[in-house]
Formats: structure tokens, sequence, C-alpha cells
């Protein structure tokens, strides 16, 4: 019975005013507020005594519908304008690091190999601070590499390549900064010999005959880790390489 007189109550209330609508309820925030918890509680009390057509009275009322629409509204207005917020923020820092990064690649263009690849070594350690100059720095470095990495390897035997790649590139070596470049170019160096021998079969089963000479004649003079040393070396590798691919394994014996 209790139940009941303060539903009449909340329903007399809540139906008292039919003239704020969701218009004056996102003007009047707090209001709003407050009418949701009326008609929650109403529609709490409601459930309680098993009156469900109250429950869904409530649930259709119009003010309760506005005063929860309002609220609605302002917190999806209020998401879309920090979104833009967000973006534009975003957009103006992007810019602004696009520009730092043009300037940069043009510093950085003006440096020669090795002082370029010092500027990297400082600058550009493991979780840098300053990523976009160092961005820029690789790139540039990049390029340089890939311009000067094919008139390298015209230069200089696959061999002679490899041996000064491979001292470059040691860790305490004072000729560290054309690690990259003598890499690139031997790979240039490497692709290209393979490639010769793909299309030349003339060509390859001489220099893989060669190996095999070679191979067979340490073998027997000085043992197989000399054999096997020989074949390491830029010429017979790359003949290993192709004869891999044209399902030939070993030097045991010559092609007929």
């Amino acid at each position: 019975m209790k139940i009941g007189i303060i539903l009449v109550f909340l329903l007399v209330g809540i139906t008292a005013c039919s003239n704020r609508d969701q218009s004056y309820y996102e003007s009047n925030l707090e209001a709003a507020k407050e009418k949701i918890g009326e008609c929650r509680k109403l529609a709490t009390l409601a459930f309680v005594s098993g009156d469900y057509k109250k429950v869904a009275d409530v649930k259709k009322d119009k003010e309760c519908i506005a005063a929860n629409d309002a609220i609605d509204s302002v917190i999806k207005a209020k998401r879309q304008l920090a979104k833009k917020k967000s973006k534009e923020e975003y957009d103006a820092k992007r810019k602004k690091d696009d520009a730092a990064y043009v300037k940069f690649k043009l510093e950085f263009n003006k440096m020669e190999l090795k002082e370029l690849h010092d500027n990297i070594e400082v600058d550009c350690h493991y979780k840098t601070s300053r990523p976009r100059r160092c961005s820029a720095a690789n790139h540039i470095l990049d390029e340089k590499i890939k311009l000067a990495a094919p008139g390298l390897a015209d230069k200089h035997d696959g061999e002679e390549l490899k041996t000064q790649r491979n001292k470059s590139c040691e860790k305490q070596s004072p000729d560290r900064s054309n690690c990259k470049l003598l890499t690139k170019s031997y790979e240039i160096k490497y692709r290209a010999q393979v490639q010769t021998y793909l299309e030349n079969k003339d060509q390859f089963k001489a220099a893989y005959n060669k190996c095999v000479a070679e191979y067979m004649k340490l073998k027997r003079s000085e043992g197989w880790r000399a054999a096997a040393k020989h074949i390491e070396e830029f010429e017979c590798h790359t003949v290993e390489y192709v004869a891999k691919n044209k399902k030939i394994f070993g030097f045991n014996k010559p092609i007929e």
C-alpha cells in the first residue's frame, strides 16, 4: 500500500510538467540528471510492486525520454569536440614534423657518407628522442648507398668486396661507416654473378667444373676443411647457389 501511494505521488510529479523537451534539458543538465533520477526511481518502485504497466509508461514518458536524450546528446557532442580537437592537434604536429623532416633531409644530403654515418651512430641510439631526425638521416643514408653501391661493385671483384665488407663490418672497425655500402655492393655483385650463371649454361658448367676440380684437389692434399673453405669463396659460392637451384648438390663430380 505504501509503495502504491509513493507511485501515485511520483507519477503525478512526473506528468505535472509537459513542456520540458530535449532542448530545455540540454540547456539545463542538472535538471536533466534530476529528471532521469526521478524516472529511474519510479520505474524501480513500479517494478518492485509488480506494476509492469507503469514501468512501460515511465519508459514511454516524453520528459524521461527527453532528459535521457539530452544527456546522450551532450556526451556525444563533447566526444565529437574532443575528437576534432585531437585531430587538429595531430594535424598541426604532423605538419610541423613533416617540415622538420624536409629540413633534416636537406641538412644530411650535404654530408659525406662517413659524416652522415657518424651522426646516426651518435644520435640514433635505441629509443631515440629524435625520431624524425633519425628517420631523415637513415633515409638519406640509404639513398646515398643506393647510388654509390653499383659503381663500387663494378670496380672490385666479388672476393675483394667480401673481404672489405667483413673487415669494415667488424664491431670495432675504424671503417665501419662503409659497412652498409660494401654490403650493398657485394649483394649487387653476387646477384649479377648468379644471374649470369642462370642465363649461360656453358659458363656455369665451366665454373662449376673448375670449383669441383679445386675442391677435390684441396680435399686430397689439405683435407675437407680447406676444401670447404674454398667453396665459401665468392666464385664457388655463387656457383653452389646456382647448382642448388638446378638440383645439383655437392662438388663430388664434374658436369659431363
